[in-house]
């Protein structure tokens, strides 16, 4: 049978409060969130591994604060910070692509949101503490930040992901299926969002529902990819 030419449409994730399940490794970041606007300080840093949730809470934490987002990899480019300093909120994510010559220019933005008492949510995949950076005036700031964790997802958690990202791309799969594909990914977030990136394409262009068989040959693809 040919296969279909799968139309590159794009899928809105859902990203409200309620479809973020909680979990022992997420419970203080999300208890960060639910907690605005009585943030003790009003600049809180959140790091966690790809794929585990940062980016559906600081969505939630933007709904309910209006934050401007910004990714550290832009800042000390030709993007105006400036901006920064007239919005009600602010999320800095990604901030362990911050290039080495932007680093003033990230000092001095934490510096102005500080002194404007402009509440700012930083994120990363690292700690504040395992960034390395030459400038240290930035390093003892970022270090001075309240910063929690999201930790390494159990198997509870990983089937909820699992099931959230097959929701939001509407597909639908026997619980057998599930269960088949579960014991044979690695224990991650990004590798399940992965999974299901490729299940998805791979229905799509053959046309087909979701077998084991299909989701066997998406894993052994996966495989082939890392190996």
């Amino acid at each position: 049978m040919a296969q279909q030419l799968p139309l590159d449409l794009p899928h809105r994730p859902a990203a409200a409060r309620q479809d973020f399940f909680v979990a022992p490794c997420n419970a203080e970041a999300v208890g960060l969130v639910d907690l605005w606007p009585a943030w003790v300080s009003p600049m809180q840093f959140i790091y966690g591994p790809r794929a585990s949730g940062k980016s559906h809470l600081l969505a939630v934490w933007q709904e309910k604060s209006g934050a401007l987002e910004m990714s550290a990899d832009v800042i000390g480019g030709d993007v105006n910070v400036e901006r920064l300093l007239f919005a009600k909120a602010v999320i800095i994510d990604n901030c362990e692509t911050l290039q080495p010559d932007a680093e003033e220019a990230l000092f001095h933005v934490f510096n102005d949101l500080k002194l404007n008492n402009i509440p700012c949510l930083m994120a990363g995949t690292l700690a504040p503490a395992q960034m390395k950076f030459t400038l240290p005036d930035l390093a003892s700031r970022l270090r001075s930040l309240p910063a929690i964790t999201l930790g390494a997802a159990d198997d509870t958690l990983l089937t909820a992901v699992m099931c959230k990202l097959l929701a939001d791309r509407q597909i639908d799969i026997a619980p057998h299926v599930m269960n088949y594909v579960m014991l044979r990914l690695e224990r991650n977030c990004a590798a399940i969002a992965q999974f299901v990136a490729r299940l998805d394409a791979h229905s799509l262009a053959l046309g087909k529902p979701i077998t084991r068989a299909l989701a066997a040959d998406v894993l052994a693809e996966i495989n082939e990819t890392i190996a």
